[in-house]
């Protein structure tokens, strides 16, 4: 299955580059906050 999800990611992922930008940049942004969120947690503990 996760292949699969990889395979689809690795065609959807540069065409959503190229036709919504500002949504794909957003889209990054929104991910490493969450992941630097994340990872604030786990140190902490």
């Amino acid at each position: 299955m996760r292949q699969q999800i990889r395979a689809v990611m690795r065609m959807a992922g540069p065409r959503m580059l190229l036709l919504h930008p500002i949504d794909t940049l957003r889209h990054f942004y929104r991910e490493r906050q969450r992941d630097r969120r994340y990872t604030k947690e786990v140190k902490s503990k």
